[in-house]
């Protein structure tokens, strides 16, 4: 089966995306892990550190599935917290270590990357603040190349509209073909 990740900063259009995929390919969506976690956690390492393990749990069960969010996602946000609050050197280096290990177990045949960012919108949950959506998408960039060639990840960067979007996609898994 495949397994598919939709990797990007909130408000990218990312849950659209994995919709649209996981209906043409038939498979299981993940999607909504984060929201699991109480909002006010979601802005502590603690809550991140809840939101990477709701994220593997969601996954582990399916042979195949798309996925709104990978664990590069979380590991993106739990740095930006990281940052902020106070942290240890030993914390940060296990989280890395389970991050890169689930990445490194090809627990993803491949991941799209939106690569861009859409207007925020305030849905109650997502945070509105451009300036933490902008440095999760540039984290991101800053580290696709070791994503790729240390994690072992296959990242494809999608942009555009849906429609341009699903045509690298189909491009990538051959559809049609």
């Amino acid at each position: 089966m495949t397994t598919i990740g939709i990797m990007g900063t909130h408000c990218s259009g990312k849950t659209t995306l994995a919709t649209a995929v996981a209906n043409k390919m038939r498979l299981p969506l993940i999607v909504g892990t984060a929201r699991k976690i109480p909002e006010e956690r979601l802005t502590c390492i603690g809550g991140q550190i809840d939101a990477m393990l709701a994220q593997i749990r969601a996954e582990l069960p399916h042979w195949g599935f798309v996925s709104d969010r990978t664990v590069i996602d979380n590991y993106a946000y739990y740095s930006y917290w990281a940052e902020k609050t106070t942290t240890t050197d030993g914390l940060d280096w296990n989280i890395l270590k389970m991050a890169e290990g689930y990445v490194k177990n090809h627990h993803y045949d491949v991941i799209f990357f939106v690569n861009e960012t859409l207007p925020l919108e305030d849905d109650g949950f997502r945070d509105t603040d451009p300036a933490y959506q902008t440095w999760i998408l540039e984290f991101m960039r800053k580290y696709m190349s070791d994503f790729t060639k240390i994690w072992g990840a296959d990242i494809v960067p999608v942009a555009g509209t849906t429609d341009e979007r699903m045509e690298i996609i189909s491009k990538k898994l051959h559809w049609g073909e």
